[in-house]
């Protein structure tokens, strides 16, 4: 198994229209569906959040509850709070609101993210997407200047990192479906993943 997975769950859902990370999939919060896939993959996972009590999620020696103390709502707050807490110098690094686990891809993001701040799947356009890759503990002084700077698009962010990026084509080779990039933002969003959230539980 691989070391360590970060989930961030403090967004604030505005375009869901409630706390979509305890939205209901199948019976349990998409928060926990998403860690369960993870556990298949990890050996432990983090879960990073403002009130993270409130996820009904069951800390035990594989997962682990971080709490978030900042007033603000950003998910470069999450990814610094969560590397922090990682006793793992590489970590994959996902939202709750991304169900959708693919191990094949995942530990070739592993083995590009070596001796680099950050391994990230690139869309069609090319461009590195900041969620659902790998961060080494080595970026964090620069994560962490950026917040100090009040800078909190990951968009800007990553542009600074040393960044191997998996090209879109080779994402596609090992997720033909791109399942990877699904997100999670409206209950319609929600809606379709459940139907499918066999296939998504199976990988």
């Amino acid at each position: 198994m691989l070391p360590c997975a970060i989930v961030l769950a403090g967004g604030k859902s505005s375009r869901f229209g409630s706390d979509k990370a305890m939205a209901d999939i199948g019976g349990v919060t998409l928060t926990e569906f998403t860690v369960s896939g993870l556990l298949r993959v990890f050996s432990r996972v983090l879960v990073v959040a403002k009130d993270p009590e409130k996820l009904g999620l069951d800390p035990d020696e594989r997962v682990r509850l971080v709490r978030d103390e900042s007033s603000t709502y950003a998910a470069l707050v999450g990814i610094i709070e969560g590397l922090k807490s990682s006793s793992h110098v590489l970590n994959y690094i996902t939202g709750c609101d991304m169900p959708a686990v693919e191990p094949g891809l995942i530990s070739v993001l592993y083995s590009l993210v070596r001796g680099k701040d950050c391994a990230l799947r690139c869309d069609e356009t090319g461009m590195p997407q900041p969620m659902g890759g790998f961060y080494s503990k080595r970026a964090l002084a620069r994560l962490e200047l950026f917040m100090e700077q009040g800078e909190f698009r990951l968009s800007t962010v990553i542009r600074a990192l040393d960044i191997t990026p998996a090209p879109f084509e080779l994402v596609r080779s090992l997720d033909p479906e791109l399942r990877s990039s699904w997100n999670v933002n409206t209950p319609e969003d929600l809606a379709h993943i459940s139907t499918l959230q066999n296939s998504i539980a199976r990988g």
